[in-house]
């Protein structure tokens, strides 16, 4: 009857153990794969694709969709309008996440790429101890940085990219415009920079161009 009881009592201890096990297991799987991202219309319907799957439609102007649980890495992501008579741009780009951060995408998509405007906000592994912010934008733009509601910095760049460094605790704005495009300002937060780690943010931007009939 011991013999029996012993078993039974074994038998139950290793179910609790293998069950707890799975339960870390998955637990850990899951905080692997806490990268998200954001993706927002600057106006009209879009369905996104990441690496090739559907993987949502965005159904108004000015809405959005999350998607979470996604793995840290580079990861392939497409936009294409919807509901409309012609043909437009289809936007594509390799975006990468970094565990516990949420990436952007902010688009409005055009029958071309001329017509078609947005930014894309993401990481890559920091080379210096301090993280940074590098901004990529048309040629010839002009760069105003203003942080905590303060402008800091102003560029009136011949060049495509501009770093600046990355104060902690902070809220961010950037204006980016340049004579007959639409200006652009975009919000950046480092209140989760105990996150970021060793990451550098990346925001890459795309003006739109007004037409000639419109200037």
């Amino acid at each position: 009857m011991k013999t029996l009881l012993t078993f039974f009592v074994i038998l139950i201890f290793g179910l609790i153990i293998s069950i707890f096990g799975f339960w870390l297991f998955d637990f850990d799987a899951r905080v692997r794969d806490n990268a998200s991202l954001q993706i927002s219309s600057l106006g009209g319907n879009m369905e996104v694709y990441i690496d090739g799957k559907p993987s949502g439609v965005i159904k108004d102007t000015q809405s959005k969709i999350d998607i979470y649980n996604l793995k840290p890495g580079l990861h392939n992501v497409k936009l294409n309008r919807l509901n409309v008579g012609v043909e437009y741009f289809s936007y594509e780009t390799d975006i990468n996440l970094v565990n516990s951060l949420s990436a952007s995408i902010n688009y409005e998509l055009g029958p071309t790429i001329e017509s078609s405007q947005g930014w894309v906000l993401d990481y890559a592994p920091s080379v210096e101890t301090a993280s940074k912010l590098k901004i990529y934008f048309d040629k010839d733009a002009q760069v105003e940085v203003k942080r905590n509601d303060q402008v800091i910095n102003y560029e009136n760049s011949k060049e495509s990219v501009y770093t600046y460094p990355l104060e902690l605790d902070s809220e961010y704005i950037i204006v980016i415009q340049k004579d007959g495009y639409i200006k652009q300002e975009i919000n950046i937060s480092t209140k989760l920079s105990n996150k970021l780690g060793k990451n550098d943010i990346i925001l890459r931007t795309k003006l739109f161009e007004i037409p000639i009939n419109l200037k």
